[in-house]
């Protein structure tokens, strides 16, 4: 059971390669272990039966005490003479403090505290597993002295429960030990309708580790396209020869780049030994060792070499090229293999003219012409505390000026945030979202949902108010279809009462609805008419739960989502419980199906998507440490190639979250956000760079005409070029008055006519679940 209690977003950080064909053969590890599975001529799979004499009774995250094997055992250089049986699907030679599942993928792990993972083990289908729920764990030493096995086998065993409940999905496995040979097998019977896919936290892991958690080796990161076979057996063996180490590595080269992969020989027997280095691979792509042999001392003696794989010039992102590294002495040979695949290339993000105003949570859109930006949270400090502001502001950028324009988009009718938009057909849909923050007053207020639909028409320049959907929400996933001219709103905190207020539940308040039940719904601009999920019109990705935070994109008839976050209460406990899965889900528009695609490599929230080059690729996003007590800024961004995420070249140089993301021409927008320090910025940038690139030029924020410094002040040297003859009369400075005030002169007018800011949608400055009273404990899910 997973009994986690970190706040917020209690997600490791750990940036793994999407899945690579796995071979039949892997390691070896420092220690040198190796593995070979039953597409291996010498590995078999067999079941043997344990009977049902010696039996454990294990409930939930539980560990045996001490059972004897019946021989010696060596196991990493020491010797046993009993395991302890774990009820998540291994046997250790050591007692480990167990408090709840962690998963450990890939290995080696180690963690502690709350993180505490099982080390010194044996692997057979290691998972969230609760034998509380039916089955039987069995154990027996078989055979004659000198030559016995040791087997455990968990027969019928089914995965913890969620709530609400996934129903009944048991794994049967056995893991044995060999006397004399000292190597060990996991025999895989039956591997479930999940086979081996994440449930709760990391993947399933068939594997082994060393006494610290510093060394091991494992077989996990299945997916959907490989998942766990039935009848399928993995046998660990330790070497007295040499290795390459490590036996796999994966990673990306820009087009026409090189990137180096580090490796090692080392030799694990008694005697030194010289060996030869060579790689193979991908036509058209070069690999070249270096060095390319040498001497190796004995007893773990090693030479390091790298590996310069070297893409070619026109290949496509999302290529990939598999290499064989291969070091012999004549008689031994051991091999390890590089996956690489293409980049978009190899740029800097390149600076563009900031945002008139700091802002977080902004809405970054393009057409063919411009980038937008859309509402967002400001900050109003001047009574000492700091206050999220929000706001209707509406503005774009252009790329021939480099700099963005206040007052070329009107303002949205109201001041909102947190809700999702999209751009077809020269319009841009703005759905979701909150009016109003909530106040601790006194009196204390609710925050407040966005209850239509924004429709602004691009070159009207002018917004309208249309429908909402059935159900309002915060937080949604929003994409727009042009071929069915549809804007698809997937999931979000929804007001499942409809009153408007937003009351998420908590432990404090568990009876409040609003969370992320499962929901889509979709607006069809042509009939002005919504439909749902709940009349049977859509499909949901599932029913037990729904999504938000996510990314998304439409491309090829397809609706992508991924990284995605919802909460559900734990039937046990009580406790609601925020997850964050890194699944991705794909929609098939004109079959109203879903399918999973391939999963993002590490757990991450909050990520901007976009279409870029073909590909659906997702920027930046959140994570936290370890511990749970820190929030780490991600500045990475990956693109789907085919059925794997390629993590690209070039990082965003700033720690920034909360921010928008676009495509205009042949670039990637991203605007706002909020730093490392907590504060709101106005930053902004693109990728690749280009030279051809305009100056900065100053934000237009004076309607009037006028640029922001263009109000004839003493203290300027001169006007600019653009501003008006007669200046605006409530614009501080000016010299002369327009004839009517920009925005008709009204209360809250700020003498331009393009920003309203209310103190009505003014709420402290914290995190958004704070601000809605809500404390989650917070946990991985990949599924």
């Amino acid at each position: 059971m997973k009994a986690r209690t970190i706040s917020l977003l209690c997600v490791t950080a750990t940036t793994a390669w999407a899945a690579t064909a796995r071979g039949a053969v892997g390691g070896p590890d420092r220690f040198g272990y190796g593995w070979a599975d039953s597409d291996e001529a010498d590995v078999t799979y067999e079941w043997l039966d344990a009977g049902v004499e010696n039996c454990v009774r294990l409930n939930d995250d539980q560990e045996s005490v001490a059972v004897p094997i019946g021989f010696t055992f060596r196991f990493y250089g020491t010797d046993y003479t009993t395991v302890r049986i774990g009820s998540n699907g291994y046997v250790s030679f050591k007692a480990n403090t167990i408090t709840s599942f962690g998963g450990q993928c890939p290995l080696p792990v180690n963690r502690s505290g709350s993180f505490q993972t099982v080390n010194l083990s044996i692997y057979g289908f290691f998972q969230d597993l609760n034998p509380a729920e039916g089955g039987t764990i069995c154990y027996a030493t078989l055979g004659e002295a000198g030559s016995q096995t040791f087997v455990v086998s968990w027969v019928g065993i089914d995965y913890y429960q969620g709530s609400p409940a996934w129903g009944h999905d048991p794994v049967t496995f056995q893991i044995v030990l060999y006397e004399g040979t000292n190597e060990a097998q996991v025999n895989i019977q039956e591997s479930g309708t999940n086979a081996g896919l994440p449930r709760w936290d990391d993947n399933t892991t068939i594997g082994i580790e060393n006494d610290d958690g510093t060394i091991g080796l494992s077989l996990c990161d299945w997916t959907t396209s490989h998942r766990i076979p039935d009848n399928y057996a993995v046998r660990f063996r330790a070497s007295d020869s040499f290795g390459v180490l490590p036996g796999s590595a994966s990673g990306t080269v820009a087009p026409g780049g090189t990137t180096d992969f580090d490796f090692e020989v080392v030799n694990f027997g008694d005697a030194a030994v010289s060996v030869t280095i060579s790689a193979t691979g991908t036509a058209g792509w070069t690999a070249v060792p270096t060095p390319t042999g040498g001497s190796v001392a004995a007893d773990g003696g090693s030479l390091p070499f790298s590996v310069a794989i070297t893409a070619p010039a026109g290949a496509a992102a999302g290529d990939v090229a598999d290499f064989t590294v291969t070091a012999t002495d004549g008689t031994d040979t051991s091999r390890a293999t590089i996956r690489a695949w293409a980049t978009q290339g190899d740029s800097d993000w390149q600076p563009i003219a900031e945002l008139p105003e700091a802002l977080q949570n902004v809405t970054l859109l393009a057409d063919d012409d411009y980038v937008y930006a859309i509402t967002g949270e400001s900050v109003d400090d001047s009574s000492g505390t700091p206050l999220r502001v929000l706001t209707n502001r509406a503005m774009r950028w252009d790329p021939a000026t480099n700099g963005w324009d206040d007052c070329a988009v009107a303002d949205l009718p109201t001041n909102v945030t947190l809700g999702g938009a999209c751009v077809m057909h020269g319009h841009i849909y703005y759905v979701g979202g909150l009016t109003e923050l909530a106040t601790s007053g006194p009196p204390a207020t609710p925050a407040y949902y966005l209850d239509t639909l924004l429709d602004y028409d691009i070159a009207a320049d002018t917004w309208t108010e249309r429908s909402g959907p059935y159900y309002a929400v915060m937080s949604p996933i929003v994409a727009c279809d042009p071929a069915t001219n549809r804007v698809f709103v997937y999931g979000g905190y929804v007001d499942v009462n409809r009153n408007g207020e937003v009351e998420i539940p908590s432990d404090d308040e568990p009876e409040l609805p609003d969370t992320t039940v499962a929901l889509f719904q979709a607006y069809d601009v042509a009939a002005d008419r919504w439909t749902d999920s709940d009349s049977g019109t859509l499909a949901t990705i599932t029913e037990d739960y729904g999504y938000t935070g996510g990314a998304s994109a439409v491309l090829g008839g397809r609706l992508y989502l991924t990284s995605g976050s919802f909460q559900q209460q734990d039937d046990t406990t009580g406790q609601w419980l925020s997850y964050i899965t890194r699944s991705t889900s794909i929609y098939d528009i004109a079959g109203n199906t879903w399918t999973e695609g391939p999963m993002l490599p590490s757990f991450v929230s909050d990520r901007a998507g976009v279409v870029f080059r073909g590909q659906f690729c997702v920027v930046g996003g959140v994570t936290s440490s370890e511990d749970g007590r820190s929030l780490i800024i991600i500045p990475d961004w990956w693109c789907l190639g085919g059925d794997t995420w390629v993590q690209q070249t070039d990082a965003l140089p700033d720690p920034v979250y909360a921010y928008g993301a676009a495509v205009l021409d042949d670039f990637v927008y991203v605007s706002g956000g909020t730093n490392d320090e907590g504060d709101l910025v106005a930053t902004g940038r693109r990728w690749p760079t280009d030279t051809g690139l305009h100056a900065p030029t100053d934000p237009l924020v004076d309607c009037g005409g006028a640029d922001a410094d263009a109000d004839a002040d003493a203290e300027d040297a001169a006007a600019d070029a653009d501003a008006d003859t007669g200046a605006d009369a409530d614009a501080p400075g000016d010299t002369t008055g327009d004839a009517t005030p920009d925005g008709g002169g009204e209360s809250g007018d700020d003498g331009c006519g393009c920003r309203v800011t209310s103190r009505s949608g003014a709420g402290t400055l914290l995190s958004l679940l704070s601000v809605l009273g809500s404390a989650f404990l917070a946990r991985r899910r990949t599924r």
